[in-house]
């Protein structure tokens, strides 16, 4: 009986310090939002698909000229086709659209 407790109250020890070592390095991450704008003299766009680690979105957005596929990254969007990109691969090299 004596042993059960002793091994429960080590299994509570070792978890209490796995969760707070994980939290500390990041392992709880806050999350965030960013708008992405709207193409030159635009005012109207749509995000459709986000690559894996958030950093490229594309979908649909409509400027001074045209309409059409927009990709977004690093802060800066450009009309890449037309039409509207619906999705992009986890690694943000392949984009499919319509």
């Amino acid at each position: 009986m004596l042993a059960d407790r002793t091994r429960l109250y080590a299994c509570l020890v070792l978890l209490g310090v796995l969760l707070l070592t994980g939290l500390q390095s990041g392992f709880a991450q806050e999350a965030s939002f960013s708008g992405i704008g709207f193409l030159p003299g635009g005012n109207s766009s749509s995000a459709w698909g986000v690559s894996a680690d958030g950093n490229v979105v594309v979908g649909q957005g409509f400027g001074t000229s045209s309409g059409g596929s927009i990709l977004w990254e690093d802060g800066i969007m450009e009309r890449i086709a037309p039409g509207i990109a619906f999705s992009i691969s986890s690694d943000a090299e392949v984009v499919v659209g319509q």
